[in-house]
């Protein structure tokens, strides 16, 4: 189990960190391709505004406007709509001034030069001369007083040089919105924001309870400060995630994408969570069939070992009988088999303990015998003896000494001088006769 945990660790590990770089490759990739696409659909929203202002300018109206004193109310009336016409979406209101100070915007606007100057948007305008200025700035001209987009350009005679006159136009906030295009869907997961040239925030996108941090704001607008236009970041490594940005070179707009960690970990996460729930399954198994196995290992050897140690030495009819194909049964086979071994040598030992006592017993008796024998034969000498007869005598004791020698006296070696004697009692005994 050890060993698999170990397993099990190290490859979730080597799964997590593979994963992780091919899913987080992924993501950064699939959404520095939309960043680069919302970035050239910018560069098309600053063509069309460069036309469409370019176009205003060319117009007969506007050109004559620059040369007049004033336009009668008919002419301005008609002037006012021709803006409202203009080859531009998304306006949302507009304001043209002339080079003798005359105001032209919708008729329900009701603005005057003064409102012009006070508003102070000609100051965002710098020293362009023919370029379309896009600027961040708060509606002091339109009278709403909220952060809008405004688009700029001075209008110059194309016949004479004179005082310009300036075309002001507030797009609505759908303009910059069109750069989503169909891509609509991606601002669940990601942040996206567009700055202008100063640093502010013009549009931003995010998902449901999150914001574009402050940190990520500078950060992007230091890149852009210090790069002409283009591509200026891929999958940079921000507060929260990774940025890529792209701005925009006449209007100087950056669009920014910002991937959130838990966007680029989620993929991961599942793959995760999946492998965490076949690595579970599997450790559920391994425990399963390890105490499955364990007890069919175990349990034999443990009855072995139990009929071992409560074994006494004399009940020989408790054999083990174990029928688990292992070798465990080969172990029960030698166990029952020693026991008979034992038995049968025990049996062997008593038959020969009881010949033993029997041949002890014998040997008595047979040193019984010859004792009687003697003591017999010396009784007899003595009467022989007491009656005199001396030939009786002398075959008893030639006797008593042939039979003592016969019997080696106990002895199993006899010597030569012994033989001797014990010829010469047979002799005798011969002679006897």
């Amino acid at each position: 189990m050890g060993l698999l945990l170990l397993a099990i660790l190290l490859s979730s590990i080597g799964v997590w960190i593979y994963v992780r770089q091919s899913l987080t490759t992924e993501v950064t990739d699939k959404y520095e391709f939309l960043n680069e696409k919302m970035g050239l659909a910018l560069d098309t929203l600053s063509k069309e505004a460069d036309e469409g202002t370019a176009e205003c300018i060319t117009y007969d109206q506007v050109q004559e406007s620059l040369k007049k004193a004033s336009f009668a109310d008919v002419e301005k009336n008609s002037l006012q709509k021709y803006f409202a016409y203009m080859n531009l979406d998304h306006v949302a209101e507009y304001c043209y001034v002339d080079n003798k100070n005359n105001v032209y915007a919708r008729s329900y606007s009701h603005i005057d030069y003064e409102d012009f100057s006070d508003s102070h948007l000609e100051d965002y305008m710098g020293d362009s001369y023919a370029k379309t200025q896009w600027f961040w700035a708060k509606d002091t001209l339109f009278g709403t007083a909220k952060e809008a987009l405004f688009i700029g350009r001075y209008v110059h005679s194309m016949e004479y040089a004179s005082k310009p006159g300036l075309l002001l136009i507030k797009m609505n906030d759908s303009f910059l919105e069109t750069i989503l295009g169909k891509d609509r869907s991606m601002t669940d997961e990601v942040q996206i924001g567009i700055l202008d040239k100063k640093g502010n925030l013009c549009a931003a996108w995010c998902p449901k309870g999150t914001k574009i941090s402050d940190a990520v704001k500078q950060e992007v607008y230091k890149i852009s400060a210090q790069k002409t236009s283009g591509i200026l970041a891929k999958s940079r490594r921000v507060s929260g995630g990774v940025c890529s940005i792209y701005k925009e070179s006449s209007s100087e707009m950056t669009v920014f994408t910002v991937v959130p960690s838990s966007v680029m970990t989620q993929g991961t996460m599942r793959v995760l969570t999946v492998l965490i729930g076949i690595y579970l399954f599997v450790a559920v198994v391994a425990v399963v069939l390890s105490i499955y196995f364990s007890k069919r290992f175990t349990s034999p050897i443990r009855e072995i070992s139990e009929e071992m140690t409560q074994f006494d030495g004399n009940d020989f009819s408790r054999l083990i009988e174990l029928n688990t194909n292992t070798e465990l049964d080969q172990i029960g086979h030698s166990y029952n088999k020693m026991l008979k071994n034992i038995e049968n040598l025990l049996a062997e030992i008593k038959e020969q303990e009881g010949v033993l006592r029997r041949t002890e017993l014998n040997m008595l008796l047979a040193q019984i015998n010859p004792h009687f024998l003697y003591n017999t034969l010396d009784t007899i000498y003595m009467l022989a003896r007491i009656n005199g007869e001396e030939t009786t005598m002398k075959m008893i004791q030639a006797l008593s000494r042939y039979l003592r020698l016969s019997l080696s006296k106990g002895s199993d070696i006899v010597t030569v001088e012994d033989e001797l004697e014990n010829v010469k009692s047979y002799y005798k005994l011969y002679m006897s006769f």
